[in-house]
């Protein structure tokens, strides 16, 4: 049995600094399995745009902030944001994708400290969230072509200002959304080394234009209108809390890329590159539209195209902008697309779900998952923004208080997990003091929810939790083929009212489906090598080589 690691000195004042052992699994089922031969499939660079993707995609849609709070509260709540929430998610995000490199991702975290009940629910959860969130692309690029249609050849009016709604017949909407949802799963399918070069060429091209907006603005700025604050019972809070809720959160989206990045530095580096640009993202464009804009200023969704134009003159920066919007839609898309599937391949991995959505094809992607995260795309992708907005974060703000959980329960009583970099001043329970104010903010986003929205939320817990009971079975009765559960992975470790529901119907079993020598050997044999083995390996060889 490995000694316990202890903290010392020298992990707090080098936290990037390769870990003084070698990075083992939880338990000993994988130890022995050889590093695969393959290179590493994405570094810093590729790593920050996708979570540069995964997070934001650029400032398009921000301008609802704006209507909703004024000047004063979206500026505050652009400098209090990042503090608040996105830090602390990427913090968490770094420390323990470098403990835990696979696919799973948060999920590894979450059955590390509570088993695989809540493994799961975290990550049901977390990928329907990220589902429904994927849904609004495909129609949103849709909705910048029309907007970009209408300024060319439709009526001038009032409506469209801001791009109105969609009028293309609704039998063309389904062939776009197929088409744009089929082509660009097809892109994420054929690498993450590819997806990941993709993404830092978009990220430039979505930048770009606001860039020039910002140097345009600088000269006519007016910082007086910064402080303007609205009255508070004239701030439309909801939306302004889930906009700016939406348009930072998901850093932790990333941890399914952690067995297939270039080695331990990458994440908490790729981290810090991240939140520069997407703080500055949305704090600069919106001082200048704030600070040169008229007060009676109509900030709609998609009104930056105006707001641009007005400062430079002419039309030329609004429809960049507007291409921006359209190419920023698709960055997002393949970013959320391409974690969605290698998260359900993770959990396919560890014996959770069926060994069919653990399949990689020749690419190393995910191939059945990415399928299924496709076909869910579709299915939501009419469902109303706003709607869209609410419910997916109502989801994630569950999945997030597990993961904050999870991340101090392995301070607390998990200190020997190695963690290549770590988050320093914070042992023990102190770390919780990381996530007090995210905590308040992700209870103030659920008390300002709608009715829908709690009972939508509440449905899909309970149905993932049935869900949950149905997977047990299916593996204890073999309806479906699975990979064999380690013991970390065992339903012995879920919570007690779990284990009775799973005893009551005789599916309680895990014995009979725990990982042996035999079935590895046989793997190994083919080949076979998952996420977190690979991952692993990175780790060990880089704390061997000199």
């Amino acid at each position: 049995m490995p000694e316990a690691h202890e903290t010392s000195e020298s992990d707090l004042s080098a936290p990037l600094a390769a870990p003084k052992m070698p990075l083992r699994l939880r338990s000993s089922s994988l130890d022995h399995q050889q590093a695969p031969s393959e290179p590493r499939r994405i570094g810093v660079a590729a790593l920050a745009c996708l979570v540069f993707f995964s997070v934001s995609g650029g400032p398009f849609g921000f301008e609802e902030a704006i209507g909703a709070g004024g000047a004063g509260w979206t500026i505050l709540g652009c400098l209090l944001m990042p503090l608040i929430w996105s830090v602390p998610e990427a913090l968490m995000t770094a420390e323990l994708s470098s403990a835990f490199p696979e696919a799973s991702g948060f999920s590894a975290w979450v059955n590390e400290a509570f088993g695989p009940f809540m493994a799961f629910l975290c990550g049901a959860l977390s990928w329907v969230s990220g589902v429904t969130d994927n849904a609004v692309y495909p129609v949103l690029l849709l909705d910048y072509i029309q907007q970009a249609v209408r300024r060319d050849l439709g009526p001038k009016n009032d409506d469209d200002a801001g791009g109105g709604g969609l009028d293309i017949p609704l039998a063309v909407q389904w062939v776009f959304i197929l088409v744009f949802t089929v082509g660009f799963t097809y892109l994420t399918w054929r690498g993450l080394d590819i997806t990941g070069n993709v993404a830092i060429a978009l990220t430039v091209a979505c930048l770009a234009p606001f860039a020039v907006y910002v140097a345009f603005a600088a000269g006519s700025l007016q910082p007086g209108r910064w402080l303007n604050f609205r009255r508070v019972e004239d701030v439309d809070w909801r939306t302004l809390v889930n906009v700016l809720f939406w348009n930072y959160n998901y850093f932790d989206s990333s941890s399914a890329w952690a067995g297939d990045v270039q080695g331990p530095r990458t994440f908490p580096v790729a981290m810090v590159y991240a939140l520069l640009i997407i703080f500055l993202t949305y704090l600069l464009p919106t001082l200048a539209a704030t600070g040169t804009a008229p007060r009676d200023a109509d900030y709609c969704d998609g009104c930056f195209t105006n707001l641009a134009n007005n400062v430079a003159g002419g039309t030329a920066l609004g429809y960049w902008i507007l291409a921006a919007a359209a190419i920023s839609c698709i960055g997002l898309f393949i970013a959320e697309m391409s974690s969605d599937a290698f998260q359900l391949m993770g959990l396919a991995e560890r014996g959770i779900l069926p060994s069919a959505l653990a399949r990689r094809s020749k690419y190393g992607t995910p191939t059945i998952a990415t399928l299924l995260s496709a076909v869910g795309v579709v299915a939501l992708s009419k469902m109303s923004f706003t709607e869209i907005i609410e419910v997916e974060n109502a989801l994630y703000v569950f999945a997030e208080v597990i993961e904050f959980a999870a991340f101090v329960y392995l301070r607390r009583y998990r200190a020997d997990v190695p963690r290549p970099f770590k988050v320093p001043y914070l042992d023990g329970w102190r770390s919780a003091f990381l996530f007090v104010p995210a905590s308040l903010f992700l209870f103030f986003v659920l008390i300002i929810c709608s009715s829908l929205t709690l009972i939508l939320t509440g449905a899909v817990t309970v149905g993932t939790c049935a869900f949950y009971v149905f997977l047990c079975a299916a593996r204890r009765y073999r309806w479906f083929d699975f990979r064999p559960i380690e013991p970390g992975w065992s339903t012995d470790r879920d919570p007690f009212l779990i284990r009775m529901i799973l005893t009551a119907l005789s599916v309680d079993h895990p014995g009979e489906f725990l990982l042996h020598s035999t079935v590895l050997d046989d793997e190994q044999s083919e080949g076979q090598v998952d996420s977190s083995d690979r991952g692993r390996a990175l780790y060990d060889s880089s704390e061997a080589s000199p």
